[in-house]
């Protein structure tokens, strides 16, 4: 993982040909992210495994594509290079199965977005939560998959913790936020892990992602 003042570098598997454009052009402007490689093809992506792709510390990748499943590309290189990267899934069509699919293979490190939401904005934090391991769910997600009635019994300030959770917010940030302590955050977290019945919940299954997936609607 790079440190702080490093630079993030990245590579793109998007089909669109104007939404890949787009976010390269974005990609390319920031300070502290360099595109290594974009790719219109899962075919191209898997051409690009053990050069820019290996080399990238982010992988931004769609799902759906006109040669395969993106996820699975995505899933390969990331088990191929074993070396703690990110990846950020774009989509306009998500799943339940999704996320399951994505909680079940990657122990942090990974953020969810939809194509039609504030796209820009979440990416760049997308970026950052990847790469501290955390995990980000688009937020306008918690209208598509509700279930109202799991959130209902958390309090004020758990939902306010959980909505930073859910925005791949460090602990340590989400105290600043809420003007608070760490150790006031983890017994907030602890609460709500009770609540939604992930006490003892492995480090394998981690319940900080499963809360994530339950508070936006995306998991029992």
């Amino acid at each position: 993982m790079p440190t702080t003042t490093d630079v993030i570098k990245t590579v793109l598997l998007e089909d669109e040909d104007l939404l890949r454009g787009l976010l390269s052009e974005w990609l390319s402007a920031q300070p502290d992210i360099e595109l290594l490689d974009s790719f219109r093809s899962i075919q191209a992506f898997n051409a690009g495994m053990n050069t820019s792709v290996s080399n990238a510390n982010v992988i931004i990748a769609d799902i759906v594509l006109p040669d395969g499943d993106g996820l699975d590309a995505a899933f390969k290189a990331l088990e191929a290079n074993d070396s703690g990267q990110g990846l950020v899934v774009i989509s306009g069509r998500p799943t339940s199965d999704l996320f399951d699919r994505l909680s079940s293979r990657l122990n942090g490190g990974w953020a969810f977005l939809l194509k039609n939401s504030n796209g820009l904005a979440n990416l760049r934090q997308a970026i950052s939560a990847v790469q501290s391991g955390l995990v980000m769910v688009d937020p306008n997600l918690k209208t598509m998959f509700t279930r109202a009635g799991q959130n209902l019994s958390l309090t004020d300030q758990e939902r306010t913790v959980m909505e930073r959770v859910a925005e791949g917010k460090s602990n340590a940030v989400i105290a600043g936020e809420i003007f608070a302590s760490e150790k006031t955050v983890e017994r907030v977290l602890s609460s709500i892990y009770s609540k939604y019945g992930l006490v003892g919940t492995s480090k394998v299954e981690n319940p900080r992602v499963r809360a994530t997936l339950i508070f936006r609607g995306l998991s029992k």
